[in-house]
């Protein structure tokens, strides 16, 4: 487990030190320095979606809040050079940070479905040739650095780094609005060279911060924030006894069937004959009893569906012993041949035995 407040500024410890409570699960999948999404060669471009070397999920402009381009500029480095030619540019400037442009936010905002992951024409700003492709990778914000393509625990890690980006997210803002109210912000039209130093100024006034200053950012909404993410935390749970499918997309392909529970980025490659286990399941049927005879089908294939989000306990409106399995439609769920092996799997599992 990695503890959240390694790699952040200062600020964060001092302001919500229970931000380092968080066991947050090491994302080994999900590898920066040499993209996890980029295709095999010769891999099917479509299935699953690929990203390009030069692109992937970098194909994003942050939001960065005024003591965020602070540190970023007093750095002197390549990521401060970018940050300088940003703000030349102009347009999304504003006393409470540095964001994309409003033609930027329309062009992503029509093309981002497309060409996340890419495209060079939605690439950030700060983005070079070198480690990470990063040049701002220690004052990265909220969303990039808590997303990730892949998680080691499915859509139950995803819902951890969701509730880890809403209280960085949080904290970020609320110290930037609290920078406002004790600075003297330039105009909507200031020069460049106001704004570097009003950007310089917010992160040296963070730095000085003392218990006072705390106190009047440790404000309801940054606590309830910090107190969801520990919620969730806590939810992470054992296998239980009776579990129900929960895939989003499916596919066969190579004599096995590539499956996932909760984002077409991160696809596993499960027994070809995986239906007939989730067939089985119907929200009474213990999965042990429901394992049956087939090759490939054990405890271990159980964990490890569970683990990643495909398994899901029963709800309120899973029906007990119904045959109505729990999927969720996706864009790959409609193959006429699969949907076919699907209903004959139940079929079989459901009808009555001699």
């Amino acid at each position: 487990m990695a503890n959240l407040l390694d790699g952040m500024d200062k600020v964060y410890s001092k302001l919500v030190p229970e931000l380092g409570r968080a066991d947050m699960p090491v994302e080994n999948k999900a590898t920066c320095l040499t993209c996890a999404m980029a295709p095999k060669p010769g891999a099917d471009p479509e299935k699953p979606v690929a990203f390009t070397a030069r692109a992937r999920c970098c194909t994003y402009n942050p939001l960065l809040t005024n003591h965020v381009v602070g540190r970023i500029l007093r750095r002197n480095d390549r990521g401060a050079a970018l940050m300088r030619a940003r703000i030349e540019q102009g347009g999304g400037l504003s006393a409470n940070g540095v964001g994309p442009t409003a033609e930027w936010n329309d062009h992503y905002r029509k093309q981002a479905s497309v060409l996340f992951g890419r495209s060079d024409e939605l690439r950030c700003p700060y983005w070079a040739d070198e480690p990470h492709a990063c040049t701002i990778w220690r004052d990265r914000n909220a969303v990039c650095r808590t997303w990730f393509c892949k998680h080691e625990e499915g859509g139950r890690g995803r819902s951890l780094w969701m509730e880890a980006h809403d209280a960085i997210d949080r904290i970020d803002k609320t110290v930037a609005v609290y920078c406002v109210t004790l600075g003297d912000p330039p105009s909507e039209h200031a020069r460049p060279g106001q704004w570097v130093g009003w950007y310089r100024w917010c992160a040296e006034r963070v730095d000085l911060f003392d218990a006072y200053d705390l106190e009047r950012v440790r404000t309801r909404e940054v606590l309830e924030a910090v107190e969801r993410l520990e919620k969730v935390v806590t939810r992470r749970g054992p296998l239980p006894e009776v579990v129900v499918p929960s895939l989003l997309e499916w596919y066969p392909r190579d004599g096995a069937m590539l499956a996932t529970g909760y984002s077409a980025y991160d696809m596993d490659a499960l027994p070809a004959d995986l239906f007939v286990l989730l067939a089985r399941l119907d929200g009474k049927r213990p999965w042990r009893e429901a394992l049956g005879s087939e090759p490939g089908l054990d405890e271990a294939l159980v964990q490890r569906m569970w683990a990643r989000g495909m398994l899901a306990e029963p709800d309120e409106a899973f029906r007990e012993g119904s045959t109505a399995v729990a999927f969720r439609d996706g864009p790959w769920s409609g193959v006429p041949e699969f949907q076919e092996q699907i209903l004959t799997s139940l079929t079989a599992s459901f009808s009555p035995k001699d």
